[in-house]
């Protein structure tokens, strides 16, 4: 459906703006085109991109990483992690506990500041063709500002975290990670509240701490180190060849469950996280001990 020659007077006029302007205005205007937000700053971007004024100059593009849209009703926790579970073996063949594993993760990226450990998400298959990139995809679309890569520097890492706190989704691991010390201890770092690195900026080279705490999704052939193992939740993936229809995976179809972590569950999410007794199925050891609250809720609240 095309906008009417108003709306599109009104998102050339934003496109002018500078970025706080744009965002002072950017609700109250969405709401009177009747636009959610996210379709209006997709517009916004494509006129400033049309009109060259997103062009500064600099190598590569700048990074888009909206905001989730809350889904304006309550929401079911049970029915959520069932449908985020059936999303995902609609376009990757995994066990019941897998796809689990993978809906519960993708609750925890959501409630991330709420925890004080952060598991990453480890996809590993011991060859190609396993289905890794399609789990990728199939769940960039479900976490808030995923952020996709195939390969990332030390210092991008922990820049990038600082500046828009995104759940990093890294293919291609085992192409580049295993030589990459310095990045595996990055890495390690962001496995906690408060994990961070120390860098010296300006020409009086200042001392800054840089945030590495975000929630991590790494996918490759093969293992990855001891200790990022240590700290992940371990997803193994098989090449299994069937007959059958593939099915690709639809981004606005995927994008929609996201919304659905709206701010009633979140107000779920941080009355029982910081209130969990602990008593209810108890998970002791490894990652899953971090995931604790998340399955605490199900179990009490959902089970």
């Amino acid at each position: 459906m095309q906008a009417e020659p108003d709306h599109k007077q009104e998102v050339a006029r934003l496109a002018e703006l500078d970025q706080a302007a744009y965002e002072v205005e950017r609700k109250s205007v969405a709401k009177a085109l009747g636009f959610r937000t996210n379709v209006l700053d997709d517009l916004v971007k494509a006129a400033r991109q049309g009109s060259g004024i997103d062009d500064d100059g600099k190598q590569g593009q700048k990074l888009n990483l909206p905001e989730t849209e809350p889904w304006p009703e309550a929401v079911d926790g049970e029915e959520l992690v069932s449908r985020l579970q059936d999303a995902i073996t609609l376009y990757v063949v995994l066990s019941d506990h897998e796809a689990l594993a993978c809906a519960l993760w993708v609750l925890h990226a959501h409630a991330h500041d709420w925890f004080s450990i952060s598991p990453k998400l480890h996809i590993a298959s011991p060859e190609k063709q396993c289905g890794k990139t399609t789990l990728l995809s199939v769940l960039g679309p479900m976490v808030p500002k995923a952020l996709p890569t195939e390969n990332i520097s030390t210092a991008a890492f922990f820049r990038v975290i600082e500046a828009a706190r995104p759940t990093l989704i890294i293919d291609e691991a085992d192409t580049f990670l295993k030589d990459n010390e310095d990045l595996r201890g990055i890495l390690n770092a962001s496995h906690q509240r408060g994990g961070s690195v120390l860098r010296t900026v300006g020409d009086d080279h200042e001392p800054r701490s840089f945030s590495v705490w975000c929630p991590v999704v790494i996918a490759g052939i093969g293992h990855i180190s001891a200790t990022l193992e240590d700290r992940s939740i371990q997803i193994q993936l098989t090449r299994i060849i069937h007959a059958g229809r593939m099915i690709w995976a639809r981004r606005a179809v995927l994008a929609g469950l996201t919304a659905a972590f709206g701010a009633g569950f979140q107000n779920v999410l941080e009355v029982d996280v910081r209130g969990s007794s602990g008593g209810a199925c108890r998970v002791d050891q490894g990652p899953w001990a971090a995931m604790q609250p998340a399955i605490e809720i199900m179990v009490l609240r959902y089970g």
